[in-house]
C-alpha cells in the first residue's frame, strides 16, 4: 500500500531506460512494470545492456551491483530515477524495512550518508 501511494504521489517515478544493445526503450516502475515505451536515447535517465538489467531484477542488492560497477551511461534523464525504484532492495539488504525503519534510520543516523540518503530520496543528487 506504501508504496502504490508513493508511486502515485510520483515519488517513485517511472524510468526511462534504454538497452543499447538490442536497441530498445523501455520505461519501468513499481506499479506496471516493465514495457516498451518510445523516447529518444537522449531522454533516457540510465542506458545499459540487457544483462546488467535482469541483474538488477534479479537480485536485491543488483541495482547496487551495477552502480559499482558502473555498467551503466547516464544521459539527458535523471539517473536517480532508476537507483530510488530499487531503495527498497537496498534497504532491506541493510536491516532496514520500508518505509518504517528508513523513518527510524533518517531519525537516529548521524552521519554522511544520512545526507547522501536525504538527497538522493528528494531527487536533488545526481550523477551529472
Amino acid at each position: 500500500m506504501a508504496i502504490y501511494l508513493l508511486h502515485k504521489i510520483k515519488f517513485f517515478k517511472s524510468a526511462k531506460i534504454y538497452l543499447k544493445d538490442i536497441d530498445l526503450p523501455v520505461k519501468f516502475d513499481l506499479i506496471d512494470g516493465i514495457e516498451k515505451y518510445e523516447f529518444s536515447k537522449d531522454e533516457a535517465d540510465i542506458i545499459t545492456d540487457t544483462d546488467s538489467l535482469a541483474f538488477a531484477f534479479e537480485f536485491e542488492y543488483g541495482a547496487d551491483t551495477l552502480l559499482a560497477n558502473a555498467r551503466f551511461r547516464t544521459s539527458g534523464g535523471r539517473t536517480m530515477n532508476f537507483f530510488r525504484l530499487f531503495m527498497i532492495g537496498t534497504l532491506n539488504n541493510n536491516g532496514r524495512t520500508f518505509p518504517f525503519g528508513v523513518i527510524g534510520f533518517l531519525l537516529k543516523e548521524r552521519s554522511m550518508w544520512k545526507t547522501l540518503f536525504i538527497e538522493a530520496i528528494l531527487g536533488n543528487y545526481d550523477f551529472k
